[in-house]
C-alpha cells in the first residue's frame, strides 16, 4: 500500500511541472503561415509566447514575454501585451474562454508585417 502511495504522490508531483498551453492560435498572412502559442496558466500575469512564421521553404521561431490582466469583461476579450507584440483574443459571445471554443484574434507583431493578421485561437486546457 506504501509504494501504490509513494508511486501516485510522484506522478502527481512530476505533473504539476508540466507546462501547459493557455492559448494555440493559427492563422495566415499573405504567404505566411502563423502559428502562435502562449504558455502558462490563465491565472497567472507573465507569459511566455512563442511565434512561428513559415513562409515557402523559411522557419523563423520567435519568442516574447508578454502581460495579460484576464478576461475584459466590458469588450469580452483577452489581451496580451509584450514588446512588439500584441494578441486581442475576441470571446464573445462567452463571458470566459470555453474548452471547445473558437476565437477570432488580432495579432500585431513586427515579425507578420505591419498592421493586424487574423487568427483563430482557443484554449485547449479551459474548463
Amino acid at each position: 500500500m506504501k509504494l501504490v502511495l509513494a508511486f501516485v504522490m510522484t506522478m502527481a508531483s512530476l505533473s504539476a511541472f508540466a507546462g501547459f498551453s493557455e492559448v494555440e492560435c493559427d492563422g495566415r498572412n499573405g504567404q505566411q503561415n502563423i502559428r502562435l502559442v502562449i504558455d502558462g496558466t490563465f491565472n497567472s500575469y507573465w507569459k511566455t509566447v512563442r511565434l512561428q512564421v513559415k513562409e515557402s521553404t523559411t522557419t523563423s521561431n520567435y519568442s516574447y514575454n508578454a502581460s495579460s490582466r484576464g478576461v475584459d469583461n466590458g469588450f469580452k476579450q483577452v489581451r496580451y501585451d509584450g514588446a512588439g507584440f500584441q494578441l486581442a483574443v475576441d470571446l464573445w459571445p462567452d463571458p470566459v474562454p470555453r474548452w471547445s471554443g473558437f476565437y477570432r484574434a488580432t495579432l500585431r507583431a513586427r515579425e507578420v508585417g505591419t498592421g493586424f493578421v487574423n487568427l483563430n485561437c482557443r484554449f485547449p486546457n479551459a474548463h
